[in-house]
């Protein structure tokens, strides 16, 4: 069994994902010991070469909570960031293969309601579509988890649905898994382990 020591300390880092793109292997985290920005290493190893041929740390941007989804375009990132004006942003990027890095940036939503420091999910299915779920407190100030998603036929994004109240604490973090015509979220709150079907909440126009 190999191992690899990443060039930072564990005080410096909040939250790490890992994925696959093609053969290399991508590590993306936030670092903490500054203003928050997101941050990733990348291996192209091949099977016949030795692992752990690690190359960064490469910067990304300011962010956190970064989660990484494998589809049958590539892979994705996304995190949370704080906009010019101190409202909540949702960001996307896809990883380049050819470059070795994340492409440029595509802001979901600049919302203050989002919340900050929690982590959503991002799943990308066979066909294409991609989901993406974060909590936020709907206009009456309750929390609720809010869905995103990507429709490969148009290229473009959905307007946010709310897809289920969060009862008390949100501690999640959140999963997704869709699949032949039925997809469900998770997560935990303050009433425990929580599980929403997706496709009701669903308007046939982005399906």
């Amino acid at each position: 069994m190999t191992s690899h020591e990443f060039s930072f300390d564990a005080d410096d880092v909040e939250a790490g994902a890992l994925g696959f793109a093609g053969a290399e292997i991508v590590e993306a985290y936030s670092s903490v010991s500054g203003p928050p920005s997101i941050g990733y290493y990348y291996d192209e190893s091949d099977v016949d070469q030795q692992a752990n041929q690690w190359r960064g740390p490469n910067l990304v941007g300011s962010g956190e909570d970064p989660v990484l989804a494998r589809g049958p375009s590539g892979l994705l990132l996304l995190y949370y960031s704080v906009g010019s004006l101190g409202e909540g942003e949702l960001e996307v990027r896809n990883w380049d293969v050819a470059e070795h890095k994340f492409g440029g940036a595509t802001v979901l939503t600049k919302d203050p309601s989002l919340f900050g420091d929690e982590v959503g999910s991002i799943f990308w299915d066979i066909v294409g579509r991609v989901y993406v779920v974060w909590p936020g407190t709907d206009a009456n100030g309750n929390s609720v988890m809010r869905m995103w998603m990507y429709n490969a036929v148009t290229g473009s994004w959905s307007s946010p649905v709310d897809i289920a109240n969060i009862s008390g604490e949100y501690k999640g973090p959140a999963h997704i898994a869709v699949y032949g015509g039925q997809g469900y979220v998770t997560f935990q709150d303050s009433e425990g382990l929580e599980i929403v079907s997706l496709f009701p909440k669903i308007h046939c126009d982005i399906c």
